[in-house]
């Protein structure tokens, strides 16, 4: 979760956690919302306004899903005063694997094709009738019918 500023929220941070999760997915109103942690990330804010982090482990994996799945359209929320966004926590390898092929994901949102990531690390998506799975660039550029030169300016992945 990023965007709250810790000097500005009053009451406890399992309190507001729950609070937001409600106010993004209504469906979980008549559920038990289990948090097995929840704290703040990085270094102590420096400044009043300054916002850190917040890292939060639900315990029912469901309910994560139904969070996460009613925050995807709407990447920011005004809740409680703060523009608040809810995130994956992703390692920095993952992260640096996916930018490996955001040319990838940027054709194919730009063909309105849906597609999802899965794990062990890949890119899964629908392309001419077979659905594929690709780690890499070069996976990519086998595929039929892609055009390869969306990714000619992509720099090799680090290892």
């Amino acid at each position: 979760m990023k965007g709250v500023p810790s000097q500005t929220m009053t009451g406890k941070l399992e309190d507001f956690v729950e609070r937001h999760f409600r106010y993004v997915a209504p469906d979980l109103k008549d559920q038990t919302v289990v948090l097995d942690r929840t704290h703040r990330v990085g270094w102590p804010a420096r400044s009043p306004g300054q916002a850190q982090d917040i890292l939060t482990c639900l315990h029912h994996y469901k309910q994560r899903e139904t969070i996460m799945a009613a925050a995807w359209d709407q990447p920011l929320i005004d809740f409680e005063g703060f523009r608040v966004g809810l995130f994956q926590d992703l390692s920095s390898l993952t992260l640096q694997r996916r930018k490996t092929l955001r040319p990838v994901t940027d054709f194919l949102r730009d063909n309105n094709i849906r597609y999802k990531w899965g794990n062990p690390f890949h890119l899964q998506f629908v392309w001419q009738n077979e659905t594929c799975a690709v780690r890499t660039i070069e996976e990519a550029q086998a595929l039929e019918g892609m055009p390869p030169r969306l990714w000619e300016t992509v720099p090799p992945p680090k290892n």
